[in-house]
């Protein structure tokens, strides 16, 4: 997420980044990108206005917690695309970009980067 949210920053594009939750996890907290990254809440006003709304790494919409009902709404506006790598994903996106020969979705990000 952070990869794909630094790549259209760099680009000019408005982004807002969260995870379910309340906070950022420890895991990702050194990682560059964290100024983009929002409460759930800021997120959800964000992604209601939003023109694309992106998801990573989540096999279906209900793993995303709090944030699943913006979601639900993006895609039913068609402007959800959901990267993921996992063979159990249930497509819950406008788009689907879900690759599960990828050993990670970093590695999905990567490929559409690099395109």
């Amino acid at each position: 997420m952070l990869a794909m949210a630094l790549a259209a920053d760099d680009a000019g594009v408005s982004v807002v980044a969260a995870w379910p939750g309340a906070a950022v996890g420890w895991a990702y907290r050194n990682l560059p990108g964290q100024h983009l990254v929002a409460s759930a809440r800021e997120w959800a006003t964000a992604a209601e206005h939003a023109d694309v709304v992106m998801t990573f790494d989540c096999g279906s919409i209900d793993r995303l917690a709090e944030l699943a009902p913006s979601v639900a709404r993006a895609a039913q506006r068609g402007a959800l695309i959901v990267v993921d790598h996992h063979l159990t994903n249930t497509r819950f996106g406008s788009i689907n970009v879900v690759d599960d020969n990828a050993a990670a979705s970093s590695v999905v990000v990567r490929e559409l980067l690099d395109k």
